[in-house]
């Protein structure tokens, strides 16, 4: 019955509960085997130091040979200390038992749900973490950290437990314990530490070296730039408006200008402590206004560690600490082998701190930073973060190679690499031209329209209207912002409408990502991400992890790489010799962002990406401190990074052998149009046909038909045909250039940039230069009206009747020429020649002429005349005559045979009587 069913149920729920209590039992039992006695405070793990090398095993940064600490007691540390880290770290400490039920329930959850739903770490087991296990990240010890948590909580009070833990935590900088925190940073003592300067000891521990007071996350920044248009769309006015990946949240909030017009503010790590604080009932909210107030002219002590290439240096650690864990990274005594190279970080940070001098003297650009890898491998060889590290008036903690700026024109090669994609080439002729865009008409960076110039000249001359008209070409936003992940910058965001002005460097990247993805052009389309880590050792010289160099990611086609290492390194359509290295092959693009500063475009982000096939270098400079980022004065990625990269590269290369790019299977060299990028066609002018590189999926097959040869009636310029006299007929070439693709606002540009240029752009399209025969326009379409097949039939006849043919004249005499004309057609006129040459002309009836013979000739001497008529549609007819002179011609007339004549007789068409007139 029912009873019997329940008692069972009891029975069995019973059972089930004593053998869970018995596993769980010998759970603790096994787990708690090798685990230390919580009351063994003088036992504890002594922390040992981690060292950072360079690859050949130079020393760049080590921590204390111990621990850099001063222990004070509880009664030692100010409260607002104690508040302020029980608020932001553990805001259940003085009830819980050693662990918080509900935090742990949250880190599950997060794990199973890939979220960030918060730790579950209780101040108790964090101090179990840090003083009795390592910090790897397994249940294993987990479950050994909640024991721990535990006993300590059942042998000592809360109070003596916050001691504990405030006297082992490391706050960064080598400071371990509030106590060596509180000197370092603040020159004070734990127990007179303000509600301000708690909030900042507090904010540490979670991420020391990320939320260093001397690093580059000091303050909270924008991690990109947003125009008006959009901050007015998206409707931004507070922190809550912007995602995730646009800011970098540092320890102290910022009031951050988004615009001329906006600004917005953005929480510290801080921020959140105070308000941690104000929610506990620990400060009230006039209080929390007063920190903040304090917060924004906060000092520092000045402090400067020992150590070798920083920026790099911490970019590591950041990368240990995300992977180890603080506390290991701090305590554990890691040996990290590093990819940096010192010969070259050496010649890093003088390039970036001579040419940055310069920069700084005559530009007003004052930083600049490089960061220098190997495109086989992705290994990092050198990373200057800024020009001075230590220097708080260009915030120079910030290591630039890792944050976001606009790239400017040196995006473009990517750009041009996804056109290549949709059978585009280096010969393509894109129209550098005024064009309108939408309702937009942007313009090159030198205000100049070059006309018509291939895909080669534009990408290598920087040019921005054939690079926004290259993004349509290229399909648009989609394609090439994928492009641009598979090659590594990853921030790029598809959900956001960048428009055209994506092609000129409006997206924002960091300079390492852009040196990654340069990488891919010098490593023939194979994506090898940045690695800063060889290996990593534990204090027992155990192998925690070795990044060995692997084969890459094909992310570009091969042959669309070489394209553009092609263009990039040919230094006929370079900018000039601050992007060439005596005896090297290198490849260079320059990039220059601009701002807006009292309404003047000001020169802003200044970029210079250089490569080999062996080493790829990118350099940025210009003005990041939040005290002094006002515009550069004449600067430009050319003017300033140009000079920065190529005297690093110059001491890096060497005297090694210069190293070519080597051509893929499938490229293949044509001679082309230089007008349309064709096949030469017939017309096509000699000193117009070059040679140029193609993939084998672009090779052209099109025909140039940019010229084409007509024959004219010179009199009106239309369409000659068999019925215009020959006189006026003339072959005329006529150059019709069409915009690269239909679109009439492109064409619109074409038509009005040559209707202004015809000129100058005839002039260099001549086989010798100027050409008269070359016509800009469509050919005429209609027939010459003054050529008919009647006016042809009508065409006049003319006979000379007067002096007979081989008539003997007197040398010196006036002869008057008589002609006979037949025509149906209106005369024009008649025209009298001897010996072809030009004597008289008649243009009334009867159209008689005059011809005078030479005073001064020999005696015998021979003379043709001819004479021409010619009607109103320029239809001729001649005839000619012979006659000799002589100084004393016979008195009658002399008949010449008309067989076997005289070898001195002159010739005639038709047998004839000569006469003396």
């Amino acid at each position: 019955d029912w009873k019997k069913i329940l008692i069972w149920c009891g029975l069995t729920l019973l059972g089930l509960l004593v053998l869970a209590t018995i596993a769980i039992s010998l759970a603790i039992a096994v787990l708690s085997i090798g685990l230390p006695d919580v009351k063994d405070l003088d036992k504890l793990a002594i922390a040992q130091s981690t060292t950072i090398y360079d690859r050949e095993g130079n020393v760049l940064y080590t921590k204390h040979g111990g621990e850099n600490r001063e222990y004070v007691t509880f009664d030692q540390i100010s409260t607002p200390l104690i508040n302020a880290t029980v608020a932001i770290e553990d805001d259940k400490f003085w009830t819980h038992p050693g662990f918080d039920p509900m935090g742990i329930a949250r880190a599950v959850l997060g794990q199973l749900t890939h979220s960030n739903s918060g730790g579950g770490s209780t101040i108790t087991q964090q101090y179990v973490k840090n003083a009795f296990l390592s910090p790897e990240k397994t249940y294993t010890r987990k479950l050994k950290e909640l024991i721990l948590a535990i006993r300590l909580e059942q042998e000592f009070d809360k109070q003596k437990i916050l001691e504990l833990y405030l006297n082992k935590i490391p706050y960064g900088n080598n400071a371990y314990g509030i106590e060596k925190a509180a000197q370092i940073y603040f020159g004070t003592h734990a127990k007179d530490l303000t509600i301000t300067q708690a909030a900042v000891l507090a904010s540490l521990p979670q991420a020391p070296s990320y939320y260093n007071p001397y690093g580059q996350h000091r303050y909270s920044e924008l991690t990109r730039t947003l125009d008006s248009a959009e901050i007015a769309a998206r409707n931004i006015h507070s922190e809550s408006n912007l995602k995730d990946n646009e800011f970098d949240r540092g320890l102290i909030g910022k009031n951050t200008m988004l615009d001329e017009e906006h600004s917005i503010y953005i929480q510290g790590r801080t921020d959140l402590v105070l308000k941690a604080m104000e929610k506990e009932g620990y400060i009230t909210s006039a209080e929390k206004e007063e920190s903040l107030k304090e917060l924004r002219t906060i000092e520092f002590n000045k402090y400067q560690e020992t150590i070798k290439a920083p920026h790099f240096v911490f970019y590591i650690l950041s990368q240990l600490e995300d992977k180890y864990g603080k506390e290991i990274v701090e305590q554990g005594g890691l040996k990290v082998y590093t990819t940096l190279d010192p010969k070259l970080q050496e010649a890093a940070t003088q390039a970036v701190e001579e040419v940055g001098a310069t920069n700084t003297e005559n530009y007003n650009v004052k930083n600049s930073a490089l960061v220098s890898l190997d495109p086989k491998t992705g290994e990092i060889l050198a990373m200057v973060g800024s020009k001075d590290y230590f220097s708080q008036d260009i915030d120079g903690a910030v290591n630039i190679v890792t944050q976001y700026r606009q790239p400017g024109s040196s995006f473009k090669p990517i750009v041009y690499a996804q056109a290549f994609y949709n059978r585009y080439a280096p010969a393509s002729v894109i129209f550098d031209v005024k064009t309108r865009f939408g309702d937009d008409w942007p313009n090159n960076y030198d205000g100049k329209f070059l006309g018509p110039i291939s895909i080669r000249r534009a990408l290598g001359q920087s040019r921005n209207i054939p690079a926004i008209k290259t993004f349509f070409l290229a399909g648009e936003q989609g394609p090439i912002i994928e492009l641009a992940q598979r090659m590594g910058l990853h921030f790029l965001d598809p959900d956001r409408e960048y428009g055209s002005s994506l092609a000129l460097g409006t997206a924002e990247t960091r300079p390492l990502d852009m040196a990654t993805a340069f990488g891919v052009f010098a490593s023939g389309g194979i994506l090898h991400e940045p690695v800063g880590i060889i290996k990593v050792e534990n204090s027992a010289g155990d192998l925690l992890e070795e990044n060995k160099p692997d084969e890459g990611k094909e992310v570009l086609d091969p042959q669309i790489a070489y394209l553009i290492n092609n263009i990039l390194s040919d230094k006929s359509v370079g900018l000039g010799e601050n992007l060439v290295i005596s005896g090297q092959v290198t490849a260079a693009k320059t990039g220059t962002s601009n701002i807006r500063k009292d309404d003047k475009p000001r020169p802003w982000d200044l970029w210079t990406i250089g490569y080999t096939p062996g080493i790829v270098t990118a350099v940025w400079s210009g003005n990041n401190s939040s005290k002094d980022g006002y515009p550069a004065q004449n600067a430009s990625g050319y003017s300033n990074s140009a000079p920065i990269w190529k005297k690093f590269m110059t001491a890096a290369l060497g005297n090694n052998p210069s190293q070519d790019f080597s051509a893929p299977e499938g490229i293949t060299t044509k001679s082309v149009s230089r007008l349309t990028g064709k096949l030469p066609g017939p017309n096509t002018p000699p000193n117009q046909i070059v040679e140029e590189v193609f993939a084998s999926f672009s090779v052209p097959t099109e025909i140039d038909d940019s010229i084409s040869q007509i024959p004219l009636d010179t009199r009106n310029m239309k369409l000659a045909n068999e019925y215009c006299p020959p006189k006026f007929v003339k072959d005329i070439n006529f150059l019709t250039l069409k915009a690269i693709a239909p679109i009439n606002t492109w064409q619109e540009g074409v038509n009005a940039w040559l209707a202004e240029n015809t000129d100058s752009f005839l002039s260099a399209t001549g086989p010798d230069g100027p050409s008269t025969d070359i016509v800009f326009g469509n050919p005429p379409s209609q027939e010459s009206e003054l050529c008919t097949k009647n006016n042809a039939d009508d065409a006049p006849q003319i006979t000379i009747s007067s002096p007979a043919n081989g008539t003997m004249v007197q040398i010196g005499s006036n002869i008057t020429v008589n002609i006979d004309i037949i025509a149906a057609n209106t005369l024009e006129k008649v025209e009298f020649y001897l010996d072809s040459q030009f004597k008289f002309s008649s243009t009334q009836e009867p159209y008689t002429g005059i011809i005078r013979l030479p005073k001064l000739e020999k005696d015998g001497t021979k003379h043709t005349i001819t004479a021409k008529v010619t009607d109103i549609f320029g239809y001729t007819a001649e005839e000619s005559i012979n006659i000799k002179a002589l100084i004393n011609p016979p008195p009658g007339p002399e008949i010449v045979p008309p067989s076997s004549p005289p070898t001195d007789e002159l010739p005639a068409t038709d047998p004839a009587k000569e006469a003396t007139i």
